[in-house]
Order: C-alpha cells, then sequence, then structure tokens
C-alpha cells in the first residue's frame, strides 16, 4: 500500500510561500494514482490494520496533515470527483482560532520571511541570545561544517535541503519545546504585527464547519495531537495522555462522532505513544517510518510525503 501524505493544499498568494501543492497537481498526482493503484476508504484500513491480511501492495490510500483551512476547500472537490475517501488529521489547538500556534510561527518564518539562509541565521542569533547552555561551536559554525555535523539526518528526506536539514538537527538535538516556543515567538514579533498574524491565522486554520463537512463527504478525521509537538516521544506521561486525549474529545465534540485514527506529529512514535494511543481510544496509527518492526502493526501505519513520492507519480 502506498499511503500519501500532504499537507497544505493551496493556490492562496499570501501562504502558497509554505511548502504547499496546488489543486492542479493534486488532480494530476490522483489521476496517475488511480491508473495504477486502487484506492482504499478508511473502512479498508481500519479492516486491514486490526486483522492479519497484508496491506495490498497495488492500493493507496490519501491523508491531509495540520488543520489547514485551504486544504479543506482545494481537496475536497477533487476527491469528490475522482470517488475518494481519505483521512484529514486535525490538530486542535488551531480550531477557528485567530493567533498562530508556535508551529505555524516557524512555518511562515522559514518560508515567508525572506531567504532561508536569512530564517537560518536569525534562528541561531536568536536562540543563542536567550540560551547560553547551547554549544556556540555548532551554532555558528559555516555552511561547509553542516554536513560533518549532521551526519544522515533526514537524508532519507530528498526534498529537504542541506540548510534546512541542519536547522531540523539544531532545534531536534539541542532546544526543547519550550524553548522553541520562546525562541520562535521573539522571532516573530521582530517581523509581524499582531494584525498581520491574525490574517495569516485566519486565511490558515480549518474551522468547526470545514470539520463537518469532511464529515459529511464521508472522509475519516484523525487526531493529530492538540498542540502539535516536534515529537511526541519526549512528552512526560501526563503531557502525552493530554496531546492525545484532549484533541480526541475536542473533534469528537465537533463532529458528534468517534475519533479512531491518529497521525503522529512529524512521524515521531515509540511503544509508550502506542500505549497511551491505545487507552486514548484510537484504533490505528500513521506513522512515516517503515522500518520499527517491534511496533504495533495497526499503529505504525508508514506514509510517503507526498514532496517525495516515486518519480512516476511526480509531476
Amino acid at each position: 500500500m502506498l499511503s500519501i501524505e500532504y499537507h497544505l493544499v493551496t493556490e492562496h498568494p499570501s501562504i502558497k510561500r509554505i511548502p504547499s501543492i496546488g489543486p492542479e497537481k493534486l488532480e494530476l498526482q490522483i489521476q496517475k494514482l488511480k491508473s495504477v493503484y486502487n484506492p482504499l476508504t478508511p473502512d479498508d484500513i481500519l479492516a486491514l490494520s486490526v486483522g492479519t491480511k497484508e496491506y495490498p501492495k497495488d492500493s493507496f490510500f490519501l491523508t491531509f496533515d495540520d488543520s489547514f483551512a485551504p486544504t479543506v476547500d482545494c481537496a475536497l472537490p477533487i476527491l469528490k470527483e475522482h470517488g475518494l475517501k481519505g483521512c484529514f488529521f486535525v490538530y486542535t489547538e488551531v480550531i477557528g482560532r485567530s493567533f498562530l500556534t508556535t508551529l505555524e510561527k516557524q512555518r511562515v518564518l522559514q518560508y515567508m520571511a525572506g531567504p532561508y539562509e536569512l530564517f537560518l541565521e536569525n534562528f541561531k542569533r536568536t536562540s543563542l541570545s536567550l540560551y547560553d547552555s547551547l554549544p556556540k561551536d555548532i551554532f555558528t559554525c559555516s555552511q561547509d561544517r553542516y554536513e560533518a555535523i549532521i551526519g544522515s539526518y533526514l537524508a532519507e528526506w530528498s526534498f529537504y535541503t542541506l540548510e534546512e536539514r541542519y536547522y531540523r538537527f539544531l532545534r531536534d538535538t539541542f532546544i526543547t519545546p519550550d524553548q522553541c516556543e520562546v525562541i520562535f515567538t521573539t522571532m516573530f514579533k521582530e517581523r509581524f504585527t499582531s494584525s498581520e498574524e491574525k490574517d495569516l491565522a485566519n486565511a490558515l486554520y480549518i474551522s468547526p464547519d470545514q470539520l463537518l463537512r469532511i464529515k459529511s463527504e464521508g472522509h475519516a478525521i484523525g487526531g493529530h495531537s492538540h498542540s502539535h509537538p516536534f515529537s511526541l516521544t519526549g512528552l512526560d506521561d501526563r503531557n502525552l495522555s493530554h496531546e492525545l486525549i484532549h484533541s480526541k474529545e475536542l473533534i469528537e465534540q465537533i463532529i458528534e462522532d468517534e475519533v479512531t485514527f491518529l497521525a503522529y506529529p512529524n512521524g515521531h512514535v515509540d511503544n509508550r505513544v502506542i500505549d497511551e494511543a491505545k487507552r486514548a481510544g484510537y484504533l490505528c496509527g500513521f506513522s512515516t517510518i517503515n522500518d520499527l518492526c517491534t511496533l504495533d502493526r495497526a499503529f505504525n501505519i508508514p506514509r510517503r510525503d507526498a514532496a517525495d513520492l516515486p518519480k512516476f507519480l511526480q509531476v
């Protein structure tokens, strides 16, 4: 099975610089997928996940992450035209909100505030100015040392540049989630006004009405945590439980239906996260990892990012 992970689908002029796919490209990819593979529905995924049958190799399933309003507006008509049913994974902190979360502040700063090299330099400068304990030699090294420092970190994702892999290495290795919040809030205030933040949030975030529309058109709605932490595996037990249970309950209150699908933020999962997901009432979980053979099959369904599809599907 080829399970594909999409994020932002948009033609919106003010936010399309965030890594995204346009509706025309989504349409072409779906046409190519249908010419080679057979589509699976959410019911098919549940049945296969909890059963013993192998996922059909000639099949595909579409998923959409991160609570983007334009994705709903752009993707639903295309899915309906092709008779496809997928799953929309929602992180709940942003539903109907008019402010940006730490995750979205990071995305906007990365992709909408100038060249990536400028973002990277500002990130390093701000981090070092706020936290003296960070390793200055690694945070101030020149570009020709990036690869020596990070090795093969995230090298399996061909769509990441060397600069983005280096940034993500710094963030994921040396900086805590609480520090990330302070760093990106500081950087964002230097670049954007509160009015600009509100406009961006209104353009980006999903509404309760859109969740009901997704459900009414026969798609699954899955949990994607509450605040989209960089990794569920790094949370203590109390915060892990809150991220999984609170988000599930909020979605269920809106759609008045059970939420059984889960996608782990950034694909990070281990057996402790899986055990907590089961306790929360999820029945299956999607990752981005395909080599953790010790993990529960139903809770380690691998996905490929839409930016890293096989060459014959790239358009």
